[in-house]
């Protein structure tokens, strides 16, 4: 255990997407009846999706199949979205476009999910950050014995989701991520290349009801041993993953 989370270290990052996957299946079937916000992390998070589309078909369908063996109905059942998003007008970056092009989408919006699209549409940051905070708030009030579940990546760095370390400045950090706001815009420069990032805060990640955090790669050890550590969030960032219920799906043995 990893504070509240379950770890699993598999033979190879192949097995860690498979593992994440089954998992997420079954609390979905176990869990849908009062309704499910499924957030996407994107980056290697993303490949749960990947994998289970061009590795294991039978798998990947089993996420969607279950609307269909349960009494649920799946637009009211399953809301799409993702944890952080990358503001690119262009669309390119952004982790809400890249999902809509992975096979998991296409049959969710076949079933009649919904979404929570965070492209930009022509809106400034601070505009999609607050359509952002709006839309999660009311999920939350129109389901409220809903479940909010959610896939995580951890950067090398320590981030998570779209939090980057603020070694520096652990102030900013806090006004940022661990005020009352769900989700924050700002500018990540010198952190990233995508400057421009509009994510879920910590204070919105501790209303997660399951995480499943996606770790691989050896130059991912020291992040994943980093975060083993009690410290300040502010330094390492996935620290906070510690505090919510899931489990971390590695090949890092």
């Amino acid at each position: 255990m990893i504070g509240g989370l379950s770890l699993y270290v598999l033979k190879n990052k192949e097995d860690a997407l498979k593992k994440a996957g089954e998992d997420i299946s079954e609390y979905i079937k176990k869990n849908s009846g009062d309704g499910i916000l499924l957030l996407f992390s994107g980056g290697s998070a993303l490949g749960i999706l990947n994998h289970l589309e061009t590795q294991s078909p039978s798998l990947f369908l089993r996420i969607l199949a279950i609307f269909f063996h349960l009494e649920v109905k799946p637009p009211s059942g399953l809301t799409v979205a993702v944890l952080d998003e990358r503001y690119d007008e262009a669309d390119k970056n952004n982790n809400f476009f890249q999902l809509m092009q992975t096979g998991f989408y296409k049959r969710a919006k076949d079933v009649g999910a919904s979404f929570i699209d965070t492209r930009v549409n022509g809106r400034q940051e601070s505009e999609l950050a607050g359509y952002f905070e709006g839309e999660l708030r009311k999920w939350k009030k129109e389901h409220p014995n809903g479940k909010i579940i959610a896939t995580a990546g951890v950067g090398a760095d320590g981030h998570t989701s779209g939090i980057m370390p603020f070694p520096e400045d652990e102030k900013k950090f806090n006004e940022l991520f661990e005020a009352d706001g769900w989700v924050a815009s700002y500018d990540a420069s010198g952190k990233r290349e995508q400057k421009k990032r509009i994510t879920t805060t910590n204070t919105f990640l501790k209303n997660i009801d399951e995480i499943f955090v996606f770790i691989s790669g050896e130059e991912k050890r020291k992040a994943l041993e980093n975060m083993r550590k009690d410290g300040r969030v502010a330094e390492i960032p996935a620290r906070i993953l510690k505090e919510i219920k899931g489990s971390i799906y590695t090949d890092i043995k």
